[in-house]
Parts: structure tokens; C-alpha cells; sequence
């Protein structure tokens, strides 16, 4: 299940470690809190390259939306990033 940062806590950016991103995924996509996900970003036009930017944990849940927190960061992330259930 692949989805996106749609926010970010009190619109903070760049995103950094520890903070809290609002995600468009939800329980209706099997996300459940302490579910971990891979953050990325596709290289240009090429979808199968991906850029790695690290990991966030789901805190809670509802229908369609969640809230994760960065637990890694390997480059920076923000709203329009992909998320991807590991």
C-alpha cells in the first residue's frame, strides 16, 4: 500500500527527526498505530527508482487518514512524499 504526506504539524519545513506528519492512509488500508513505513521519493519521471528519505511510526488511526512520527531520516522529507507499509 503506497500513499502520501498530505501534512505536517504546525506546517513545519523541512521535516526532521521526531516530528508528526498526518499521512492519507488509514485503518480502510490496513494501517494500524505501531505500524512502521518507508518514506521515499521517485527520481524524476523513472517510478521503479526511488530516493530513500527514511521511516515513520503510526501513532493513531482513523478511516482514511493517520499520524506517524519520523523515527529516521536519511535526507529530508515533506507534504507530497510517498509512504509505503513495510
Amino acid at each position: 500500500v503506497v500513499g502520501r504526506i498530505v501534512e505536517t504539524k504546525d506546517r513545519a519545513v523541512p521535516v526532521g527527526a521526531d516530528s508528526v506528519v498526518f499521512l492519507d492512509l488509514g485503518e480502510e488500508d490496513g494501517l494500524y498505530p505501531g505500524d512502521f513505513l518507508t518514506v521515499f521519493r521517485n527520481r524524476g519521471d523513472a517510478r521503479e527508482i526511488r530516493t530513500l528519505l527514511g521511516e515513520v511510526a503510526v501513532l493513531w488511526t482513523k478511516k482514511s487518514t493517520s499520524v506517524a512520527k519520523v523515527t529516521s531520516m536519511v535526507d529530508t522529507m515533506g507534504v507530497g512524499d510517498f509512504v509505503e507499509m513495510k
